[in-house]
């Protein structure tokens, strides 16, 4: 799972704020992954406080 699947549902929660009948301000971005992240999805995860969630994360 690459920056892109985190791309993704920043638009989408962008996409749902600007109609001003949610309140996204404290909307949680979150990963699950059965086959790992790459590194420069780990990187912007842990500046944007994303959450990355694998599957020894799950089972753990």
């Amino acid at each position: 799972m690459g920056n892109s699947h985190l791309v993704r549902l920043r638009r989408i929660r962008d996409l749902i704020s600007q109609g001003d009948r949610y309140d996204t301000s404290h909307t949680r971005l979150v990963c699950y992954s059965g086959s790992g992240f790459t590194g420069e999805l780990l990187q912007v995860a842990q500046q944007e406080s994303a959450e990355l969630i694998s599957l020894d994360h799950l089972y753990a």
